[in-house]
């Protein structure tokens, strides 16, 4: 019993380490969560992406997936853990801008579903997509429980 709550203590602890200002701000509203995650993945040449805040504002069981777009072929489901697309994505260090171009959300009860145009830009190159959240408030704070993302020419 012990040694549960030494765990249970120990992960609380650690999780709060990660957490920073802008994060705490982010968790006070749908909108603001998705737009501080953008934040936490764009970065600037020379500048590390913030992938501790990232997962602060992600439930533990949170999935994240990109729908694959593929000439002349079916789109492709890709899916991760937090974990797993934290390093998928720290391997390509590559600076870019990911910023969001208007944001949508719907919230029933501690619920809310965001909509989330973006334009992404990597250098010379820009594009554009569609990125849209399930979020879920526990009282305190909203946490990303999934996002699902698919790039492409907006109308």
């Amino acid at each position: 019993m012990k040694a549960l709550l030494f765990s249970t203590l120990l992960f609380f602890t650690t999780s709060s380490l990660a957490q920073t200002a802008a994060d705490s701000l982010a968790w006070r509203s749908p909108a603001s969560l998705v737009e501080r995650l953008l934040q936490c993945v764009s970065s600037e040449p020379g500048e590390a992406k913030q992938w501790d805040s990232f997962k602060a504002l992600c439930a533990a069981d949170a999935r994240i997936a990109v729908l694959v777009q593929r000439s002349g072929k079916p789109p492709v489901l890709r899916s991760f853990s937090v974990d797993a697309f934290v390093q998928t994505m720290s391997q390509n260090s590559s600076p870019f801008q990911e910023k969001q171009l208007k944001v949508e959300v719907d919230v029933f009860n501690g619920m809310a579903t965001v909509w989330q145009p973006y334009e992404l830009q990597a250098g010379n190159e820009r594009r554009t997509g569609v990125n849209t959240y399930q979020l879920y408030s526990d009282g305190q704070r909203w946490y990303v429980h999934s996002l699902l993302w698919t790039e492409g020419d907006l109308p």
